[in-house]
């Protein structure tokens, strides 16, 4: 054989003879087997689903999750709900049953010394009317003795009235009295503690102090038109005051408390700030 040049001769081998096709098995794939895990549901019936799978690191191949066995509900707790069911979300919540209420009789506050004692307060009541003379805001008040304390019952020592009428203000006990049940109530200051052994002494001393009098009247005779026929300062027997004449301290209920009832008191060694 010669090459297109011709220029010398080439010796070639013969090519290999092809080899015989041979047929290939592909082995055939295993099914895949889904596992089923059981649980309880909201509404605790039992329920089945699918198990999670995790990853087999030799092979890559998966794996089936370990099946997990349906559990009681676990007791209720002291909150109400069943434990791990509000987080778990695989139990109902089974409601707590509610515990009896024992009646319970609040004892009367004691001393070191044995003695029972009683709360002392000043309540007000929103009952007062306005007063051109004296426009300020003002609020009835007395001396409250709770000698119920599991009620919150008890006495009212005050004075009661209008310092307009003739006879002015009057003493008044008003006994099984509750002032937060009024609808009147605006708020009441505790003042201290009495010895039960003396409430019984509380309304003579206090029904002899002085009450608020006669103080305001019908002005019928001024000269001035702007005047007449106006409520005015007066003396305790309905006279006007004169020219230049010094006219009495306004006395209310609340002067009465504050400035002869709960001083009084504290004399006589019956009201103490503390027990």
């Amino acid at each position: 054989m010669f090459d297109r040049k011709e220029s010398r001769n080439v010796h070639r081998a013969p090519l290999p003879a092809p080899r015989p096709a041979t047929s290939r098995t592909v082995p055939a794939v295993a099914p895949i087997i889904v596992p089923t895990v059981a649980y309880r549901g909201a509404s605790g019936t039992l329920r089945t689903a699918p198990a999670l799978a995790s990853p087999t690191p030799s092979r890559g191949a998966y794996r089936a999750a370990p099946a997990i066995a349906p559990r009681a509900a676990p007791p209720p707790s002291s909150l109400g709900m069943t434990q791990g069911a509000a987080m778990k979300g695989d139990t109902a919540l089974v409601p707590r049953a509610a515990p009896m209420a024992t009646p319970r009789t609040a004892p009367p506050p004691r001393g070191h010394g044995g003695d029972e004692w009683c709360k002392v307060s000043t309540p007000e009541l929103d009952t007062v009317a306005y007063d051109p003379l004296d426009p300020p805001k003002r609020y009835h008040t007395g001396i409250f003795v709770e000698t119920d304390a599991e009620e919150f019952r008890g006495t009212l020592f005050h004075v009661t009235g209008d310092v307009i009428a003739n006879s002015g203000m009057r003493f008044e006990m008003r006994k099984n009295y509750v002032p937060t049940a009024t609808k009147y109530f605006y708020r009441t200051t505790e003042i201290g503690w009495i010895r039960r052994t003396d409430y019984p002494r509380i309304g003579a001393i206090l029904e002899a102090l002085p009450k608020p009098t006669k103080q305001q009247g019908i002005d019928f005779w001024s000269k001035d038109p702007t005047k007449r026929n106006k409520i005015t300062w007066t003396k305790q027997n309905g006279e006007l005051y004169g020219p230049g004449e010094q006219q009495r301290p306004i006395m209310k209920c609340n002067e009465w408390t504050h400035q002869l009832a709960i001083p009084t008191l504290r004399r006589e060694g019956i009201l103490h700030d503390s027990i």
